[in-house]
């Protein structure tokens, strides 16, 4: 199964866990209130498919640690193509920041 998911609802909300394995296609639609999403897995991975590879960059607080031991790490290892990867590790900010 592609598509899965868990509802928890109250009387004003309900809270969706929602599960999408690779392939997995999901419809524009709309809902009646606001909509709030976090991505668990992937989410680089979406970012880039929502956005474009050309308008996604690394940013960081260095010398203050975001989670990664190694600045790029998570860029460098997510299976990307090199010239993808060189987009969001230097080449976006540099067209970005005209440098």
């Amino acid at each position: 199964e592609l598509f899965s998911r868990r509802f928890i609802s109250g009387e004003q909300m309900t809270m969706a866990r929602i599960f999408l394995k690779k392939g997995c296609l999901v419809p524009t639609h709309n809902h009646e209130s606001e909509q709030l999403t976090t991505v668990f897995t992937g989410a680089l991975k979406f970012l880039i498919d929502v956005m474009g590879e050309d308008r996604v960059m690394l940013g960081s607080d260095a010398p203050f640690p975001l989670g990664e031991a190694e600045v790029g790490r998570l860029i460098r290892d997510a299976g990307l193509t090199d010239a993808t990867t060189s987009k969001l590790l230097r080449d976006n900010a540099r067209q970005f920041f005209r440098i």
